[in-house]
């Protein structure tokens, strides 16, 4: 582990101090400015909703923005492959895929609870994507991912006291392209991707569309191994595995896209998004030795990271419809952005989730069904008018309704010290329907030249009816006829202003120092888990203030540049989610500090060569923690907040070499080596799940030409196995008796694809 952490940071270090910068990003203008040239090529963001669009570098935030060739080059399939970020964990739960587990800063949220709201938010092309499932969505199509660190209580205020994610989608050009991208890899993968893209009536209506198609058997295969011998629960010693593969993928996305220019100062543009994907399930596996597997069914599980045996099968069917309007009308002193968003989101979950081949703990046939629907409406007006002041002023609204049902199938060893195996089977089910309410503002005045006063706010109104069955006993065997229908409920509502005060001051045309208070927000919940009434809550919002200070510059004639960023945040009321007996409860359980320093940089040292990196360091500390069973609060306020590691760091170098012609053209020849520090953390609340520091490597080797693009990539190539989402059952009388199931990282991936534009 320490020979890991040296490594990793030493890289990182090389790039992030010797040979500073901030953006992974080129610039969104060039595909090849800063791979050949020599000076650093900036990008444009619109995480401040202004008027106009800023130069990354010259908002006093910190912010990690990656554009389509960053995130093409790097082979990146969907925002857990951006762990690359300082001070960020964007995860999978594993037993329920597609739900974000996201966290920045020490801050997010761990567990598949439906009702919780996040506390990173993501929002796709000015929609906030509520229902947490199905948020981990390709980004073949994306055009820019915007990673905002720190509280987002003013513009991107819903729901994101840790940081918020933006994806902003391609949009029609003005220009008829097109592109077609194959990629074939190990694991039975094939992608494909199409786009057409161009006008359909001269300037003033604009088209695009986008398909893509997926396909993988999955990278896990489950080999049986292990040793049976007769025990209790299995007497005839019996081998009950399966042979299958797990974490399948088959997915399809269509993306149209129309804009509208019927006037100068008029723009609509109407985006629609279909995605379905019928996955596999999850990698699991027991972690530890678990004397009762030997001693009541007579099981040794396999030695090896990634080896898995399961007796179960696994799917999940995810469907997911998105349309947004967006409507932009420039009356000269300003700019009125009208946003209006449909989704819906359907999934249906089938998991063997307890990682050994016996019927342990798993959901059966339907063993999660859920159904949303989300309005939103977000209208705003931007002004620059002056030199010395601009602002934003503005009024969010939301609607978001839930239905959802979760069925289990256990073994009484699970929760009782019984020497009888018996299956039962048990059943809840939740519903939801909550509004939030917003206005916020944001202003900025330069009273003397360089000088940056900013000030914003924004007051929400959220209410929630909530609703459930609790999970219950239907009976013994598998059957669900007999499950409880008393219902039980609650309503409730809260409201709450996170401001913002921020002082910025240009030292240089190319240096940036600021320093910044914030708030940030986190609606209040109830828990869809809950067994009885007493555990349904709600819990009360919780909030979090955060200090920051940060240091932009660029240098050696924009060649180089260092971003520095330090914070130090109070953290309230933090909602926790423990799992207790297999069961879930949820209450406002701590309260804590959190002080960190991150560090990007990058260097264009000669022609071609392209180095870059961050090194992140955060300290956590919970002032307060009560409420955990079996755990005092003074051994409690010792625990280590989950999925942060305290040292994070990440390196790479890119260079790029001309080729002599060849089939008429001048390609270029792109090499890249990257590597992904994370140090020790704990996968859980109860710090049950140690996570041991670990490194990933990634390469890729391309050859490019204006029209086509041959790659070769390889993701993990040291085959690096590490539990990175987990989750702790209990097993026989004594919580975690069972050990720690975990959720097993993607091992090593590889393969090319074929790029052509036309």
């Amino acid at each position: 582990m320490e020979r890991n952490f040296r490594a990793g940071v030493k890289f990182a270090l090389l790039s992030a101090v010797a040979f500073p910068t901030l953006a992974y990003a080129q610039s969104a203008d060039s595909e090849t400015s800063g791979a050949r040239g020599s000076a650093i090529q900036d990008i444009v963001v619109t995480a401040n909703k202004g008027a106009e669009a800023e130069n990354v570098q010259d908002v006093p935030a910190a912010i990690s923005a990656f554009n389509e060739d960053t995130l093409k080059s790097s082979h990146v399939a969907n925002l857990t492959e951006l762990n690359r970020v300082p001070g960020v964990q964007f995860n999978d739960p594993g037993g329920v895929p597609g739900y974000a587990n996201f966290f920045i800063r020490g801050v997010g949220l761990v567990g598949s609870v439906r009702s919780l709201e996040p506390t990173v938010g993501i929002t796709i092309d000015g929609m906030p994507q509520e229902y947490i499932i199905g948020t981990i969505l390709p980004l073949e199509d994306a055009e820019r991912v915007e990673v905002l660190r720190g509280p987002q209580g003013i513009l991107n205020g819903r729901n994101s006291p840790g940081g918020a994610v933006n994806i902003v989608s391609r949009r029609p050009t003005e220009d008829f392209k097109g592109e077609v991208r194959l990629r074939v890899g190990n694991g039975g993968r094939v992608d494909m991707y199409g786009l057409l893209s161009g006008p359909l009536a001269g300037d003033k209506i604009l088209g695009k569309i986008s398909v893509s198609r997926k396909r993988s058997k999955g990278l896990y295969n489950d080999e049986n191994r292990g040793t049976f011998v007769p025990a209790p629960f299995n007497p005839g010693g019996t081998d009950t595995s399966l042979t299958k593969r797990e974490t399948r993928e088959s997915s399809i996305a269509i993306r149209p896209t129309i804009t509208l220019k019927p006037t100068d100062n008029f723009k609509l543009t109407l985006l629609g998004d279909y995605y379905r994907n019928r996955g596999g399930g999850a990698a699991s596996r027991i972690l530890n030795d678990v004397p009762n597997l030997q001693e009541l069914w007579g099981y040794t599980p396999p030695e090896g990271g990634d080896i898995i045996n399961h007796d179960g099968y696994s799917k999940n069917t995810l469907e997911n419809w998105r349309g947004i309007v967006e409507a932009e009308l420039d009356l000269g002193v300003g700019v009125v952005t009208s946003v209006t968003g449909y989704r819906k989101v359907k999934y249906n979950l089938e998991g063997d989730v307890d990682g050994v081949p016996f019927l342990v703990f798993h959901f059966p046939k339907d063993g999660q069904l859920d159904d949303s629907d989300q309005f939103s409406q977000e209208i705003r007006f931007a002004s620059s008018f002056s030199d010395v002041f601009d602002f934003v002023i503005g009024a969010f609204y939301s609607d978001l309704e839930f239905s959802s049902r979760e069925r289990r199938v256990m073994s009484t060893a699970l929760v009782t010290s019984s020497d009888t195996n018996t299956i039962l089977s048990l059943q809840g089910s939740a519903n939801q329907k909550g509004t939030s309410k917003a206005l916020f503002y944001n202003v900025n005045y330069r009273p003397i030249p360089n000088l940056t006063l900013n000030h914003g706010g924004r007051y929400t109104k959220d209410k929630k009816n909530f609703s459930m069955i609790p999970l219950g006993l239907c009976g013994v065997g598998i059957g669900f006829d007999t499950c409880s229908t008393t219902s039980i409920g609650g309503k409730k509502s809260w409201d709450n202003y996170s401001p913002k005060f921020a002082i910025t001051y240009e030292a240089t045309p190319d240096t940036t120092i600021y320093g910044s208070f914030t708030k940030g927000y986190r609606s209040g919940a109830f828990n869809a888990r809950a067994s009885s009434a007493d555990a349904i809550g709600p819990a009360d919002p919780e909030t979090i203030e955060q200090w920051e200070l940060g240091f932009k510059t660029t240098f050696l004639d924009n060649r180089a540049r260092l971003n520095i960023a330090g914070f130090s945040s109070k953290y309230n009321d933090i909602q926790r989610t423990v799992l207790v007996n297999a069961i879930q409860t949820l209450s406002n359980a701590a309260s804590a500090t959190l002080k960190g320093v991150e560090v990007e940089a990058m260097l264009n040292p000669v022609e071609g060569l392209v180095l870059s990196g961050n090194v992140s360091y955060i300290d956590a500390k919970f002032k307060e923690f009560v409420g955990l069973a079996g755990v005092s609060p003074e051994d409690a306020r010792n625990l280590k907040f989950e999925q942060l590691p305290k040292w994070t760091a990440f390196g790479e170098a890119q260079y790029t070499v001309g080729l002599p012609q060849m089939f008429g053209a001048y390609p270029d020849l792109t090499g890249r080596v990257a590597y992904t520090y994370r140090g020790d953390y704990f996968a859980d609340t109860l710090n049950a799940a140690p996570i041991n520091g670990f490194g990933l490597l990634d390469a890729s080797l391309a050859v490019k030409t204006d029209d086509v693009t041959v790659s070769f990539y390889g993701k993990n190539l040291a085959n690096k196995y590490w539990s990175g989402q987990t989750a702790v059952f209990s097993f026989g009388a004594a919580p975690g008796n069972f050990g720690v199931v975990g959720f097993g990282s993607p091992p090593r991936e590889f393969g090319v694809e074929l790029a052509y534009k036309f």
